[in-house]
């Protein structure tokens, strides 16, 4: 065996320095004084093994053809393999989805949207869900954690709610029973027909508009009137409190103002009767009460 000079073996002074791998992340690419036909970039070395252009994968980073535009992303691509994105959310440690929204995609500015949730609970962790669709069946999903807070009292429709504050809600929870009264007993049987086991809600307090941080005494009972209409419109409403309770109702009785306690107009009280009506996070039922455009009985 021989032993040979250390240099003399590597042929280089720096042969065997350490090849340097821990790089930071690039997050610039920059392009100048040539002339190009295509730019791509990717995290799999392996596929510059082969020659352009490449089709998309999950490593593809960009892929600049340079046909009449800068345009280096897969957009194209993306419509083809997509007709629909599904926004859904869940409460953090449940296992049941309510599906918000599907949104049609036929051009690629439909995938700048805005969405707005107006039936999240308070004091509740969600995880919401964004996810691609072809022919019904869900593809890539993205999700995300937020956190659900908000002071006092709403009550929702689908694209429309008001505010309350100094709210009172008093429930009853409700079922119904028979009671016979045999001819030899001491004490009368009692049947439950059916399973009904729902809340009634009692509401009451101030309904008044909050404008640049102020509330408006002087429009308060123009406020007032448009939600009576909203109110007694005959449909189905998301009723949710500062507390996290969360319920979905129809208004079933009359209501009431009463400015009895109150000098000022501003602070006229207002009192209506909620009867739930269904479970606010469950899709289909959301779906029948008109709140969401999904029904689940076709396609989930």
């Amino acid at each position: 065996m021989f032993f040979l000079n250390y240099n003399s073996a590597l042929g280089y002074t720096h042969s065997a320095d350490i090849t340097p791998t821990d790089i930071e992340d690039i997050t610039y690419v920059s392009v100048s004084n040539q002339i190009c036909d295509e730019l791509f970039i990717s995290k799999d070395a392996n596929s510059f093994n082969q020659s352009l252009p490449i089709t998309w994968d999950s490593n593809t980073i960009l892929d600049a053809k340079f046909e009449d535009s800068l345009i280096a992303g897969n957009v194209s691509l993306t419509l083809a393999q997509l007709d629909n994105i599904r926004i859904k959310y869940r409460e953090v440690n449940s296992y049941d989805w309510v599906i918000f929204s599907d949104i049609p995609i036929k051009v690629a500015s439909d995938l700048i949207f805005t969405r707005f949730n107006r039936f999240c609970s308070a004091n509740t962790t969600y995880e919401f869900s964004i996810s691609t669709m072809l022919n019904g069946v869900e593809g890539s999903i993205m999700t995300n954690t937020i956190e659900s807070n908000f002071d006092e009292f709403y009550i929702m429709e689908k694209d429309s709610g008001y505010h309350g504050i100094n709210i009172e809600i008093t429930p009853t929870r409700n079922q119904t029973s028979s009671i016979i009264t045999p001819l030899d007993g001491k004490y009368p049987v009692v049947i439950y027909n059916t399973e009904m086991n729902y809340d009634s809600l009692n509401v009451k307090g101030m309904f008044i508009q909050l404008v640049n941080n102020e509330f408006d005494k002087v429009g308060a009972w123009k406020y007032r009137d448009s939600m009576k209409d909203f109110l007694l419109d005959k449909k189905s409403k998301i009723i949710k409190y500062s507390d996290g309770r969360c319920f979905l109702v129809a208004i079933t009785d009359n209501v009431v103002e009463d400015s009895s306690q109150y000098n000022a107009e501003g602070y006229t009280l207002m009192d209506f009767v909620a009867t739930e009506v269904g479970n606010y996070a469950d899709t289909q039922m959301l779906y029948d009460a008109g709140l969401v455009s999904i029904n689940t009985d076709y396609y989930y």
